[in-house]
Formats: structure tokens, C-alpha cells, sequence
């Protein structure tokens, strides 16, 4: 609407027709994604879109007389309500409301004239070959086990800046990413079997790939020493942590923690840095929210305030954790699917596996030497 009325030409731009099928549901998620200012758009799109070629059709279960979008809509179709009584609460005298309703016998405007709604006439087949206008907007359906290829190069540790994307998502389907030295790390939370774990082997394979050094906090599933180039530590290690991060002489590091308990089980991320990824130390840490919520200091709860987590397969409240209201659009209960939130951003996402860039093996891809301390097995 801005860009065509600051052209002023009438007739410059196609007419568009603006079609909503049940506007109180639509109106709903306005709301919920801009408090305030989402419906208000919506009523200004009906209000002064004819001024610029836009014509919009609403379904709504009830427009009660007097309404916003009442006022705003110039004509109005009753069609055929369940109960006699609903016409006057729809503006319609008892006089006015006709004996037989049948399908799509409806009554138009104040006067509430009776009219009857016809099928629409056979059209003339238009060449395909020629697009006049832009094409459709079409959300893509994520894939549900998507897989990305490793870096083969360092290149996105320069600039200061640590890509670590995450998998296919938003409206069009391309890989989204979170830059771990701007917001310090990530929070991944979600139910048992949402996909978590999976979610960190795929994050630690390619932070390592770009360069990056990284230490594994928590009780791995199998085998530690099945992956010599890989540190583990304990979670209540807290002087081997010290001594990791002493060892990284400058390049940039992450600690992967899973399963994260109580900050007192969990002494291991205490000697991370306050300055979170402005020193070069990111910290990405996968729990249920619950356990999460629990952290009220530390890196976790910096990375609460900072709002940047990956929820999968969120549940009724989940949300809290990083104090945001998720969209009401329903995402496939899978693992690995959730929303990414980064600050005020929130996108769907389905996180996504690694496999080695051209087939080469890329367990010794991390550049230079680092010190490694062995992970000992609780007694």
C-alpha cells in the first residue's frame, strides 16, 4: 500500500484481490506475533486498501454491528445463521430474515436485501506461458531428516564472527544460522527423544570443521575414548575446564554441555567467562526446560536473558524459558523440529545433519594443538 501510494498513478499496478478465511483466527496470530499493532494492520489493509486497488473478502463466524471490522467493511453478506434469534445480534430486523434459508441464500448490507450466491461461470484458459504478475508466496514444508555438508576451509571463524547453522526453516526453506559470538551461545531445550543430543553431535562436528575449538561437558552415551580428538569432562570439573580454556591461546571456543543439571552439579561451567562470546567463548547447552529454568546466574541464565535457545518439539510453556510467546502455527511433532529464537527473531526450523564435505573424514579438522583433558568415569 506505502509503495503504491507513493507512485500516485492510478492504474500503475495490478488489482489485488485479498482473500482471509475466517479473520478472528488470523487476527488471533497478528496479535500474537506483534502485540498492539497486528490486527490494526490488518483493519488498515481493509480500510484504505480500495484507495490503491486492493479489495479484500473476510469470512467471520459474527460481525456484530458497531465492530471494527464492521466499520471498516463497505459491504456485508449474512448467510443463512442457525437460530432466527442470531440475525439481530448480526444487525438484521426479525422482519427482514427470510423463511426458507437455504445454501448460500444471504442478505446483503443494512437494507438486508435478499440475494442468492451463484457458482462462478466457465473462465477462459489463460497462456501459462506468460506470467503477469509475481508469483505466489509459498511456505515450503521442511524436510524431515535434512542434511548439511561440513566446511571444508575454516572460513566462518574470521571477522569475529562463528556461524553454526542449524538446519532448513523459515517461510522458504534455506538453512538458518545463529552467530554464537554475537549472542554468546545457545540454549537447546526440549523434551526427552525431541532430538537434542542428535541436535549437539551435529553442532560439534561442524564447529570443529570451521576451526573452532570444542569441549564436551557431560556423560557421553558411548564410548569417550572411541573419539580421541574429542574433549569430555565431567560436569563438576571445574579446574579442567580452567585448563581448557587457558590452553585455547586466542582462537575461538565452545563448550557443549548435555543434559544439564543443577548449578551445583554442574560447577564446570563456572570458570566460563562472564563476557560470554565478546572473549571468543561460546557456551551451547542442551536440557529440558525445567532443568534449565533452574539457573537464575551463569552463562545459561546470560543466555536466557540474551533470548537465544532452539526449542524442540516445545510444549505448553516452554516458551517461558526465554520469555516469548510462540506462533500458534502447528510444526510436525518429530525430532529435531522446533522454533530458533535469536533476540527478537523467531523462525521454524528443522536442524540438521552432517556429513563430511566430498566424503573425507573430518575427525582431525580442528586447526593446531589443544590440551585435552581425559574424561574419568564416575565411581
Amino acid at each position: 500500500m506505502a509503495a503504491r501510494r507513493a507512485v500516485g498513478t492510478p492504474g500503475g499496478h495490478p488489482l489485488i484481490l485479498l482473500l482471509i478465511d475466517g479473520v478472528e483466527a488470523v487476527t488471533t496470530l497478528l496479535d500474537d506475533a506483534d502485540p498492539g499493532r497486528g490486527s490494526a494492520g490488518l483493519l488498515r489493509l481493509l480500510r484504505d486498501g480500495a484507495a490503491v486497488g486492493l479489495t479484500c473478502v473476510v469470512t467471520a463466524d459474527r460481525a456484530v454491528p458497531g465492530g471494527r471490522l464492521a466499520a471498516t467493511a463497505r459491504h456485508r453478506l449474512v448467510l443463512p445463521l442457525p437460530d432466527r434469534a442470531d440475525y439481530a445480534v448480526a444487525g438484521v430486523a426479525a422482519r427482514a430474515v427470510p423463511e426458507l434459508r437455504t445454501a448460500g441464500r444471504a442478505l446483503l448490507d443494512e437494507e438486508a436485501r435478499e440475494c442468492q450466491l451463484a457458482l462462478p461461470r466457465p473462465l477462459n484458459p489463460r497462456d501459462g506461458s506468460v506470467r503477469a504478475f509475481p508469483p505466489p508466496i509459498r511456505i515450503v514444508e521442511l524436510a524431515a531428516e535434512p542434511v548439511l555438508t561440513l566446511a571444508a576451509a575454516a572460513t566462518h571463524t574470521e571477522g569475529g564472527v562463528l556461524a553454526l547453522p542449524v538446519g532448513p526453516g523459515g517461510d522458504e526453506g534455506d538453512p538458518v544460522a545463529v552467530d554464537l559470538l554475537r549472542t554468546g551461545g545457545l540454549l537447546v531445550s526440549g523434551p526427552p527423544g525431541s532430538g537434542r543430543s542428535t541436535a549437539l553431535d551435529a553442532f560439534t562436528q561442524h564447529l570443529r570443521a570451521v576451526g573452532a575449538a570444542v569441549l564436551r561437558v557431560g556423560r557421553p552415551l558411548g564410548d569417550p575414548h572411541s573419539s580421541p580428538d574429542v574433549c569430555w569432562l565431567e560436569p563438576d570439573d571445574e579446574a579442567g575446564a580452567r585448563s581448557w580454556l587457558a590452553d585455547l591461546a586466542g582462537r575461538p571456543g565452545v563448550v557443549v554441555a548435555d543434559d544439564v543439571g543443577t548449578p551445583a552439579e554442574w560447577t564446570a561451567l563456572a570458570a566460563l567467562p562472564a563476557g560470554g562470546g565478546r572473549t571468543g567463548i561460546a557456551l551451547v547447552a542442551a536440557a529440558s526446560p525445567g532443568q534449565l529454568a533452574g539457573h537464575y546466574q551463569g552463562p545459561i541464565a546470560a543466555l536466557r536473558r540474551a533470548r537465544s535457545g532452539l526449542l524442540l518439539c516445545p510444549g505448553p510453556g516452554d516458551a517461558d524459558l526465554l520469555g516469548v510467546r510462540l506462533p500458534r502455527t502447528p510444526l510436525p511433532v518429530r525430532p529435531g523440529s522446533g522454533w530458533l529464537i535469536t533476540g527478537g527473531a523467531m523462525e521454524r526450523v528443522q536442524v540438521a545433519r552432517r556429513r563430511p564435505s566430498g566424503g573425507a573424514d573430518q575427525s582431525n579438522s580442528s586447526a593446531g594443538p589443544i590440551s585435552c583433558v581425559a574424561y574419568q568415569a564416575s565411581s
